[in-house]
């Protein structure tokens, strides 16, 4: 994100956009993980939980468990 930023000239814009890319990785790692169902359900828990604070904070995102 900094090496990017040293080179953009809106630093805000590339900030955020860097923050969002790293929120919808995030979200895809839930995502494949709940549908691995290798989960014990105290993880599984644990993965929801992220991944509707993931949602929360990304509102144009939508949540697609299948548990």
């Amino acid at each position: 994100m900094d090496i990017k930023n040293t080179f953009s000239s809106d630093k805000d814009e590339s900030t955020l956009e860097s923050v969002v890319f790293g929120e919808k990785v995030a979200i895809d790692a839930y995502q494949d993980a709940l549908d691995s169902r290798d989960l014990c359900p105290e993880r599984t828990s644990v993965v929801l939980d992220q991944l509707h604070t993931s949602n929360h904070h990304m509102p144009n995102s939508k949540i697609q468990h299948k548990v």
